[in-house]
């Protein structure tokens, strides 16, 4: 710019200055058209440039109705740098953000962006399952043997059904058969059931069953379902207040109650306990999700 001055004589004099105007940065974005929730986003301004040739700083503000700095500008800040920025949003939705460009001559230019984050698309089964126990040992009259478990992790619980049995006894002198308890307790469901071993005819062994059928309703099964994560859709699913019966700890407890005779033979007491065995199956339905490709 040059600026010429003239006085009432005709004479003049002049003086020049170089103005130089910077022009901003060029923003060229490259983003997906979408991205399913939990997957990964490539944010990429690398084409950006500055028309001067000069070199450029690149940040990027996720959320531009968010002012998390505190500056009371909700587009500047620094959630990501570089050219290219990576983002994982858990929700579906669509999330606005900013992506500032800086030339080295202190030009700027600030454009916003928007990404669209949809569900996922989720196969949901319940298979049903056998799930077999066993426990065995030995007890003298008057002892408890406690046994504590959790069958219904990951799964429903439909039915039980428990058996115990003693081992018969041969001699006719530790005669008759011994009585044993059977107790089942859930506390976490407010059940509990205790049934006493008998013995329906001198060939079978003495034994006490437990069983409890629809302890919870079969639920749909082998359909879609859109959600945000496979964790939360499981979590949901298997914590459904109408299907936890039976969730939590199991105790089964095993009591000698009557050891026959006591009668002591030689002083000796020829039938002090009895072994037993506890077999317990379970008909679970075990959750399977699976994502379908859309």
């Amino acid at each position: 710019v040059t600026v010429e001055v003239f006085n009432d004589n005709g004479d003049s004099d002049s003086a020049s200055i170089l103005v130089f105007v910077n022009a901003i940065p060029e923003i060229i974005l490259n983003i997906p058209d979408f991205v399913k929730t939990g997957q990964e986003a490539r944010l990429d301004a690398s084409d950006s440039f500055d028309p001067e040739g000069g070199g450029v700083e690149i940040v990027w503000d996720f959320d531009a109705n968010t002012d998390s700095d505190g500056d009371s500008d909700p587009l500047n800040d620094v959630d990501g740098s570089g050219p290219v920025t990576r983002i994982t949003v858990t929700e579906a939705g669509n999330i606005t953000g900013a992506v500032t460009i800086s030339d080295d001559s202190g030009g700027k230019n600030t454009t916003l962006w928007t990404l669209r984050v949809v569900s996922r698309t989720f196969r949901i089964v319940w298979e049903e399952v056998f799930v077999d126990y066993d426990w065995s040992g030995y007890l003298e009259q008057g002892e408890t043997h406690e046994i504590q478990f959790q069958p219904g992790e990951g799964a429903r619980l439909i039915d039980v059904s428990a058996t115990l049995s003693l081992t018969r006894d041969i001699l006719p002198i530790t005669w008759p058969e011994d009585n044993f308890t059977l107790e089942v307790d859930i506390p976490s469901s407010g059940w509990s059931y205790t049934v006493i071993t008998t013995q329906n005819n001198i060939t079978e062994n003495s034994s006490a069953t437990i069983e409890r059928t629809e302890m919870n309703p079969s639920p749909e099964s082998d359909y879609t379902v859109f959600a945000d994560s496979k964790e939360e859709l499981e979590q949901s699913l298997l914590g459904d207040p109408d299907g936890r019966f039976g969730q939590g700890d199991w105790f089964w407890r095993i009591t000698a109650l009557e050891c026959d005779p006591d009668t002591p033979v030689d002083g000796v007491d020829p039938d002090q306990g009895n072994d037993w065995t506890l077999e317990a199956r379970f008909v679970v339905l075990v959750l399977r999700v699976s994502e379908v490709s859309v």
